[in-house]
């Protein structure tokens, strides 16, 4: 996370009318560097001078747009006119007997909606890196790089692929998903609200961009020893700074609270959206087996 500009230009100011402070009593005969944080200071108020304008300015620019949009775009009632099986009626000329005929709502022209299909691709249980101490899934870089304090370890991760695959004109759609675990009496155990999706080299997101031919993996649920079943629900938290912005680490929530059956009914639901209408709605159900050997797969039929 970027720190803003106005509070880089507080921490500037600030920084340097104490290095200043400082510079003074230790060398009250460098004048020159007197001129330089001179120079500083007036450069960071400029700064901070043109930061506001350009913040007022852009205010000003959304408050005309939003006054913009309110305004009332239909002509007045004396001069609309309605259109009703070809024949143009004035609104004006009848308004005043509106009020003795029962009011007939006109058919809404139904929308051409472009729906986006996705297909369920290879399940399965890899044996893949995740973190010891926090049991986030490792992404492609971090297995691949070196890991000198070994917090990586070996995890039995069940993850499910989905491909995009139709011919709709929308470009790229943005789908996120549910994962609900169920124990063979049908019983609801635990649902991820929020599933992720396997990043190569970033931290791992609840949204994946799916464009035509576009191909994504879920992450499902960590299998540990002993037949346990971690679903793969968390959130990332902010732990420390780095530079301007945060190093996060991510949280399994239920680390402490393992499933413990042997087999699962997984029941994964998909509901993507472009321009604010939602294209894909779709559910696929799947089999997770935790002993003998764990296995996962999706169930057909």
């Amino acid at each position: 996370m970027a720190i803003s500009i106005d509070r880089a230009v507080g921490v500037g100011g600030v920084s340097v009318s104490l290095i200043g402070t400082g510079i003074v009593v230790l060398w009250p005969d460098k004048r020159w560097l007197g001129w330089v944080f001179i120079g500083l200071g007036m450069f960071i108020a400029v700064l901070a001078m043109v930061w506001a304008l350009a913040r007022w300015h852009t205010r000003q620019e959304f408050e005309r747009k939003d006054q913009n949009l309110l305004q009332p775009l239909a002509k007045p009632a004396a001069h609309v006119e309605a259109t009703h099986g070809g024949v143009h009626v004035n609104v004006g000329t009848i308004s005043q007997h509106a009020d003795q005929h029962s009011s007939i709502p006109e058919p809404q022209p139904q929308q051409n909606i472009q729906r986006v299909l996705i297909e369920p691709g290879l399940a399965q249980i890899e044996h893949t890196k995740t973190d010891r101490y926090t049991g986030e899934v490792a992404n492609l870089y971090r297995s691949t790089s070196d890991d000198p304090d070994n917090i990586l370890v070996d995890t039995d991760v069940a993850f499910a692929k989905f491909r995009r695959d139709d011919d709709s004109p929308v470009p790229s759609v943005k789908a996120k998903a549910t994962i609900e675990f169920l124990n063979p009496k049908g019983e609801s155990c635990f649902t991820v609200d929020r599933a992720y999706w396997w990043a190569k080299d970033d931290e791992h997101g609840t949204g994946a961009w799916f464009g035509a031919g576009d191909t994504q993996k879920m992450i499902i649920a960590l299998v540990g020893s002993e037949g346990r079943v971690f679903p793969y629900s968390g959130h990332y938290v902010a732990v420390d700074r780095v530079g301007l912005g945060f190093r996060q680490e991510f949280v399994l929530e239920p680390r402490d609270s393992p499933l413990t059956a042997k087999e699962y009914l997984v029941r994964i639901e998909i509901t993507g959206t472009k321009d604010g209408v939602r294209r894909v709605k779709q559910s696929f159900e799947y089999d997770l087996i935790v002993r003998p050997r764990p296995e996962f797969k999706l169930r057909l039929g």
